[in-house]
């Protein structure tokens, strides 16, 4: 009896050490509870912050959608990358948003062992490269209007166009296909509670994300800012070739250097958002490798707070600098706002 009781000493760890080790390997079948990460109160608090980000983000964004279907003069070239974009955001609040809060604050064998933790985080990990794809493709399209207007709608067709978005919904998920399988033949790791990823997958990935990810962001941000200057100067030399003609033909090329620079600052403006509410998750890539023993664990939860609630915020700020900056989708809206209130009158008359 003496040496079953050692063996039992030496081999099983107790239930109250599974949630504070950091590098703690979990025996298959062992560990099947279901708990909180906080206090009940603090859970609801948590819910509640994220919950005015779920419902905007559906609505406004299935607003931009619902506006694109219904209404045939929104359907222009440029127009298809915001609405995929908006796509985007929409799944972001519909399906990424949800996983990741039961990643955060659901403590069990599906949430907490690292080849199925992953499966949690990997919609908002497509969905984040699949924007910034979005807006390289954006950028490019903006940029050959404003070195070739005359030979835009020959060189960017509809069809290229939707090429390119379903190219960037494929890359974006096949990368993490592939991060996801290989986390998945990891050995099992407890993640929860301080614990890091360990797979080497998962490691370079997430390495890999902390160093690109400004540079890309940054260099974004100023190649918009590039076309933003070009889009003036274009404006600025039309407008004073205009005054002194007064071509109907000139006139309009002028109303077209006026739509790309107005164009051009909206996108620079999504951009900047963009970048402003990613940026912070390169920090939080750290986390996810780095041991931080010198760090409790409502510190590190604040600062996992503080760098993932911008990037879910930004995916309710698309729509609104449409509906500011974009006189078609402005006009959109408000019409559909109309029809909305029309109806909902009518249902209180009868």
């Amino acid at each position: 009896m003496a040496s079953l009781q050692d063996y039992f000493s030496e081999n099983v760890t107790a239930p109250s050490q599974l949630v504070t080790s950091l590098e703690y390997q979990i025996p298959r079948g062992y560990y099947h509870e279901v708990g909180t990460t906080f206090s009940p109160l603090i859970t609801f608090v948590y819910v509640l912050v994220y919950f005015p980000i779920w419902c905007i983000s559906i609505i406004d964004n299935g607003l931009v959608i619902f506006a694109f279907i219904e209404n045939a003069y929104l359907r222009k070239i440029m127009n298809y990358p915001l609405v995929s974009l908006a796509v985007n955001d929409f799944l972001t609040g519909l399906v990424a948003l949800p996983l990741h809060l039961t990643a955060r604050l659901v403590q069990s064998r599906a949430t907490c062992l690292e080849s199925s933790r992953a499966i949690l985080f990997l919609p908002s990990m497509v969905l984040f490269v699949s924007s910034v794809l979005h807006l390289i493709g954006i950028a490019v399209m903006r940029y050959v209007s404003l070195l070739r207007p005359m030979r835009f709608r020959s060189i960017v067709t509809e069809f290229r166009v939707k090429f390119t978005l379903a190219t960037c919904w494929a890359l974006s998920t096949l990368q993490f296909t592939f991060f996801l399988i290989g986390v998945s033949q990891a050995e099992e790791n407890w993640i929860c509670q301080g614990g890091v990823y360990k797979s080497v997958i998962a490691v370079h990935h997430f390495l890999l994300a902390t160093l690109i990810l400004p540079v890309v962001l940054i260099g974004m941000f100023c190649l918009y800012l590039f076309m933003v200057r070009k889009a003036f100067l274009q404006l600025k030399r039309r407008r004073r070739f205009c005054s002194q003609r007064s071509s109907q033909l000139i006139k309009r090329r002028q109303m077209e250097a006026r739509s790309r620079f107005r164009g051009s600052v909206t996108m620079a403006i999504v951009v900047g958002a963009f970048s402003l509410c990613w940026m912070p998750t390169s920090f939080s890539y750290i986390f996810c490798t780095l041991k931080t023993h010198h760090l409790t664990r409502t510190v590190q939860s604040i600062l996992s707070f503080l760098c993932e609630y911008p990037t879910f915020l930004n995916a309710t700020l698309n729509p609104i600098i449409y509906a500011y900056r974009n006189s078609d989708f402005h006009d959109a809206f408000i019409h559909i706002w109309e029809r909305f209130k029309v109806k909902w009158w009518s249902s209180r008359g009868t």
